[in-house]
């Protein structure tokens, strides 16, 4: 009789955000800098839909996490960056890549509407781990659209030179 109560109870349970889903991989993403110097106030998002090559089914996810490996390739002795999320296209002005193979960016003034992340501090050609959580997180994979952003706050990312963050890890709950 308890054993079929407890039964009950499931649905409940996993509303509560006790139901770990499987952990999913992405694509590895490449950050290079078509837009000239920036601006330590300005923010650039990339311009596409983060989320469109995982296959997360829109489910009402919790504490969702992206875990992933930074790491710059180029000639500042440290680069130090800040990441911001939104769950929909920021309404920057977008900038065209003369780079084949690789999408444009969205400049804005200030983060364009974006939740902060979390910050990151690289130095050439060694891998740093970084981790992303934010309710934004959730609300942005339950909604399938996520548009993530970069500020640079310390040293310079040339045109020659980008980030590759790989080994990205997605982890939520139900």
């Amino acid at each position: 009789m308890r054993f079929h109560r407890l039964l009950l109870l499931a649905p409940l349970l996993s509303a509560c955000g006790l139901i770990s889903l499987p952990e999913q991989t992405g694509n590895d993403l490449y950050v290079v800098n078509d837009l000239g110097p920036f601006k330590p106030s300005q923010v650039a998002y990339m311009d596409a839909n983060q989320l469109e090559y995982l296959k997360i089914p829109k489910l009402p996810y919790q504490q969702v996490t992206f875990d992933a490996v930074g790491t710059y390739y180029g000639t500042s002795p440290r680069l130090r960056l800040q990441f911001f999320a939104l769950n929909h296209r920021p309404d920057c002005p977008q900038i065209e890549s003369s780079r084949e193979g690789f999408t444009g960016a969205l400049l804005c003034e200030g983060p364009g509407g974006g939740e902060y992340l979390t910050e990151l501090l690289v130095s050439p050609n060694s891998a740093q781990s970084v981790s992303l959580k934010n309710p934004i997180l959730d609300q942005a994979v339950r909604d399938g659209t996520l548009y993530l952003g970069a500020r640079i706050l310390e040293g310079n990312l040339a045109a020659d030179e980008m980030i590759k963050i790989s080994s990205i890890r997605f982890r939520g709950r139900l």
